[in-house]
């Protein structure tokens, strides 16, 4: 039941993706980044992107933290095999 109900949860992510993609295709933005102006970019893309970027900073954000805590479990174990 749990691989279904998440199958479903991504197929409808990506159907929702989908959608907007095509339904905004033909739009175009212009994509201010500080002093740099980049004209005439899909939406879709510029959405896309700003999602990508955004999981790769929680995923550098989120490695960060899992370091801290493999080291905090190494050294609990080490304490607990000093124990024995």
């Amino acid at each position: 039941m749990r691989g279904w109900s998440r199958f479903l949860t991504i197929a409808l992510s990506a159907a929702v993706a989908f959608m907007f993609a095509v339904q905004n295709g033909r739009e175009l933005v212009n994509l201010r980044l500080g002093p740099l102006t980049i004209r005439g970019v899909s939406l879709p893309t510029v959405v896309f992107g700003a999602v990508l970027l955004g999981m790769i900073v929680i995923f550098i954000a989120g490695l960060r933290a899992d370091m801290q805590a493999r080291v905090m479990m190494r050294r609990y174990r080490e304490s607990l095999d000093r124990r024995d």
